[in-house]
């Protein structure tokens, strides 16, 4: 047994069944360890290192895993930064195994002298909680556990295992060979922690006297499968719930209570909600720029109590009346038992809950008005929301959609229907980079084999991540790649209209059919031009068992950021 044999050894031990990796020389230990023991545990090869962290991320997400992935020395290391930024930031667990050159090469790192050196550990050390060197075969099974508790205690995160080739190399002596490791560490949480029950207390008169309270979640509910304690304490209390993008699925569309997503990019309803709140109550918010309308929202007189794992977060950009550190499951469940307890012992119930609810239905009808005509227009090019609109239809519970970064996360969040509560729709909101959307379908395509996995790109993002294309026909995994097809990074092309009143034109390009290149990594691939053919094409891709492209040819004018689209609107009338 050597080396690669113990690390996969070990990390069976604590429930992973997937790696997503790219293959090197110094890494061939851990890829012959992991083939002699398939299909208990499978690499999926990806071609890009950038795109297993965004895969391992995916991963986590939906199976509350630790997400594994692996990378080469050097060159393959330096692809990382870039999803560790993600995960780090999104507080997703990942243990990142990255390959080192021979120890007894150390001192010839400088200037490349040994091909492919680098100081791996202080590229990476800042977006994971610890990076470890393993020095010999025997310190593995606790140097690996050391590494997991860190990644899945407290707030989630990344860690990295930098692993010398000679150490992997290895033959392993029997001792090491008879140390195993704790299951539960390859899950998160690994524990829960509740609120201080005197701060639960200070919370509920505020609650209760509230003439208008609203729920903001964050993606801290997922993190701790808390959305039956959204559900609970909304209801109890008619209180609206508005999420942010990580937050999206705490409730589901259709419930009453539901009033979508806030932010620049956002639902009317869930702004107005907000703005005529006297109390929020925040819950695994990290006080993001988009969901607080770059820090305007909230107000400084609005009351606020704020649950948060991290107590790092309560307080840090607003002044908090009741801070609660702890899980969300836990530390809503508390506020749900306090605030039963005082209702009980009252007469009186939560105040004003009809004119909150004739508010909410308001708000709601708003945003059905202001987006009835771009749901369902005919107009050529395309529009996205007929897009959404057309996929909503031919969609069910088990789908899961993934988005890349940029307009195409605002199409999706703002349009894609969430019919039950839980994680259904990802979206790289840590860092916001391009890139996420095939890699994190295929992670999400291992960590759900019986569902769908609709991937969200635009042309641009969709192109940081083409030849995962190849990975996903090789594995024959269930993903749809729908490109939003705007010829340019558009997002830019109207920051520069709007902002220097420029034309856009250094963001534009050519007209690339994204569906023929589709073909060409043997996956089934359609174009798009005109809007009555949008739904025999998605029907068609979404009934197919194996990878598909769907290019669409969408209209450039078009922007899911409210204030942008406003502006637009203008220019375009003054030149009338």
């Amino acid at each position: 047994m050597h080396t690669g044999d113990l690390l996969t050894e070990l990390l069976m031990q604590c429930g992973v069944t997937h790696v997503f990796g790219v293959p090197g020389a110094q890494t061939s230990a851990l890829f012959d360890g992991i083939l002699k023991r398939q299909p208990a545990i499978r690499h999926i090869v990806m071609r890009d290192e950038c795109n297993t962290t965004f895969a391992a991320d995916a991963f986590a997400r939906l199976t509350h895993q630790v997400g594994v992935c692996d990378v080469t020395v050097g060159p393959g290391c330096a692809k990382l930064p870039s999803g560790l930024m993600e995960a780090y930031y999104s507080s997703v667990p990942l243990l990142c195994i990255i390959s080192e050159l021979p120890q007894a090469w150390r001192h010839l790192y400088e200037r490349g002298a040994a091909l492919q050196a680098m100081e791996q550990d202080r590229l990476v050390a800042q977006f994971c909680k610890w990076v470890a060197l393993l020095q010999a075969p025997g310190q593995l099974p606790i140097l690996l556990a050391s590494l997991l508790r860190r990644a899945v205690s407290g707030r989630p995160g990344p860690v990295a295992l930098i692993v010398p080739q000679d150490v992997f190399d290895n033959p392993v002596d029997g001792s090491a060979e008879d140390k195993g490791i704790e299951a539960k560490l390859g899950r998160f949480p690994l524990s829960r922690s509740a609120p201080d029950p005197a701060d639960v207390e200070r919370a509920v008169p505020l609650l209760l006297e509230a003439k208008f309270p609203v729920l903001v979640a964050g993606g801290g509910v997922h993190l701790a499968s808390a959305t039956a304690e959204v559900h609970e304490i909304s209801e109890l209390l008619s209180m609206p719930v508005v999420t942010t993008f990580s937050g999206r699925g705490a409730i589901e569309d259709t419930h009453p209570l539901s009033l979508g997503v806030l932010g620049n990019i956002g639902v009317g309803g869930a702004r107005a909600a907000v703005e005529a709140a006297d109390l929020l109550l925040l819950v695994g918010f990290k006080s993001g720029q988009n969901s607080t309308f770059t820090w305007k929202l909230p107000r400084p007189e609005q009351l606020l109590i704020h649950l948060d794992l991290d107590p790092a977060e309560i307080g840090k950009v607003f002044p908090t009346q009741v801070g609660l550190v702890g899980d969300a499951k836990l530390g809503l469940r508390a506020l749900l038992e306090a605030v039963k307890s005082a209702l009980d012992q009252s007469s009186a119930g939560p105040s004003q809950n009809n004119e909150r609810l004739k508010a909410m239905a308001r708000w709601r009808s708003a945003w059905e008005s202001e987006t009835e005509e771009s749901l369902h227009s005919s107009t050529v090019p395309i529009k996205p929301q007929r897009v959404m609109q057309e996929l909503n239809q031919l969609t069910n519970d088990d789908d899961i959609v993934c988005c890349d970064a940029s307009y195409v996360t605002g199409w999706g969040m703002l349009f894609y229907q969430i019919r039950r509560a839980g994680k259904v729709i990802l979206a790289p909101r840590g860092s916001a980079g391009l890139g996420f959307g095939i890699p994190a379908a295929i992670g999400a395509a291992c960590a759900r084999p019986g569902s769908r996995i609709i991937a969200l790109c635009g042309d641009h993002g969709v192109s940081y991540s083409l030849s995962e294309l190849t990975t996903a026909a090789y594995y024959g995994l269930n993903i749809k790649v729908i490109v939003f097809n705007n010829q340019g990074s558009r997002w830019i092309d109207h920051y520069h209209r709007l902002t220097f009143q420029g034309t856009g034109e250094p963001f534009r390009w050519g007209n690339t059919d994204f569906s023929k290149i589709g073909q060409g990594f043997g996956c089934l691939g359609i174009r798009v031009e005109q809007p009555q053919d949008i739904s025999a094409t998605l029907r068609q891709a979404l009934t197919l068992d194996g990878p598909a492209v769907i290019d669409v040819v969408v209209s450039g004018e078009e922007t899911p950021i409210a204030a942008y689209r406003k502006a637009l609107d203008e220019t375009r009338a003054s030149r009338t």
